[in-house]
């Protein structure tokens, strides 16, 4: 149970270590090389150790493309630019409707039912959620949006939606065609780190390179390479084979809080009160939507 906590605790750190990225080089070229060099390191270690399957993900090839479009691109890079103008609480507390996105996914893909109890929960927890995306900084007030959505957190939601729908291509990947998480993830980073890169020229200023602060760069890149990609992204997939998606998304709402603290003491963030009772609304609606499932499910 640990383990879950944790997970949400590093992904949490990621966000304010990502504002300090994109402040030292362009986010998409940050994105590339990050990811690219995860890959690579992931391939490695799958292949020293005798377990990657090239007829496995040659079949599955098109499937390992999605993910890497949308759990990798569509993901990182729309979320690393929009932390140059949004808060790292703001960006976790956008990603706290990814289980509602979820069931929404599974309803109309899947099939799957959807009770009255989770209409009621998506209702409440969108209720905090709309007090937070009316506030906008004054970065946000600057570049523009859509209605009352900024750019930024337009660009927050489309990562928020490409991450759902990046977990049902993995979930299917590893239980449908037998492919390991490291296998899928490696494969997924190489080829969604190659996109970065051939998008960031066209987008970000080559000068020779789109990085300014060298230091903060190499500095930002381990850490998050190590914290994300090799850590989290594996032990994520660890922890569904133990426990219940529905027990890994619900502790998922840790995050903004994590977040929140670290934003706050290494960042200086502000946490306004609209924030902390948007929070509440949100947990609220989350606990209604998981109620039946928290309270019937046996955990191992």
């Amino acid at each position: 149970m640990l383990l879950i906590f944790l997970l949400h605790a590093l992904f949490a750190a990621v966000f304010p270590l990502a504002r300090i990225a994109v402040q030292s080089s362009g986010p998409i070229f940050f994105t590339g090389i990050r990811m690219l060099l995860s890959g690579i390191i992931l391939l490695i270690y799958e292949y020293t150790k005798g377990t990657i399957k090239f007829n496995s993900l040659k079949k599955n090839s098109f499937k390992i493309f999605l993910l890497a479009l949308f759990n990798i691109f569509l993901t990182n890079v729309p979320e690393f630019w929009s932390l140059k103008f949004i808060t790292s609480g703001k960006a976790v507390f956008i990603y706290s409707i990814c289980p509602f996105i979820s069931a929404l996914f599974d309803y109309f893909i899947f099939h799957e039912k959807i009770t009255l109890k989770q209409i009621i929960g998506m209702i409440v927890g969108s209720i905090g959620f709309l007090i937070v995306l009316i506030k906008q900084t004054a970065c946000e007030e600057q570049i523009g949006g859509l209605l009352f959505l900024s750019w930024p957190e337009i660009a927050m939601i489309i990562a928020a939606l490409s991450t759902v729908y990046g977990w049902i291509v993995m979930r299917e990947l590893m239980q449908t065609n037998q492919m390991s998480s490291i296998s899928a993830n490696s494969t997924s980073m190489v080829l969604g780190g190659l996109m970065s890169l051939a998008l960031s020229p066209f987008l970000e200023c080559w000068n020779p390179v789109p990085i300014c602060n060298m230091h903060n760069f190499i500095y930002t890149l381990f850490i998050i390479s190590i914290i994300s990609n090799i850590i989290c992204y594996n032990l994520y997939g660890y922890l569904l084979k133990k426990y219940t998606a529905t027990l890994v998304s619900f502790v998922g709402f840790t995050q903004l809080i994590f977040a929140t603290a670290y934003g706050r003491i290494f960042l200086d963030e502000t946490i306004e009160p609209y924030f902390v009772v948007a929070s509440l609304i949100i947990l609220l609606g989350l606990y209604i939507f998981y109620s039946d499932e928290l309270k019937t499910k046996q955990l191992n």
